[in-house]
């Protein structure tokens, strides 16, 4: 899972090079990382049942935070509207 979160990396700085993101490849990793932080509640419920995957639960929380970035430029897409712009400007 750790390799998971850490293949995120590469994705994430493709994109940035691309600077304007697909609508399609913008709504899939979107996803993919909304997919991530169910997981990670799932993780956490368990935890609090008496089942420790607290290493399981790390390796959510560091992908979370490797695309905080991301969503919070994806979500305000869906706010404005428009295009993905992924940059170090962060201009929509």
């Amino acid at each position: 899972m750790y390799q998971e979160a850490m293949g995120l990396l590469p994705q994430l700085w493709l994109m940035r090079k691309m600077h304007e993101v697909e609508p399609l490849t913008s709504h899939y990793v979107a996803l993919l990382i909304v997919a991530r932080f169910i997981r990670m509640v799932f993780w956490g419920k368990m935890y609090f049942l008496g089942e420790h995957f607290l290493q399981l639960f790390l390796a959510d929380i560091l992908h979370t935070l490797l695309s905080a970035d991301y969503m919070y430029l994806w979500c305000r897409k869906l706010r404005d509207g428009g295009r993905l712009i992924y940059s170090a400007g962060h201009s929509l």
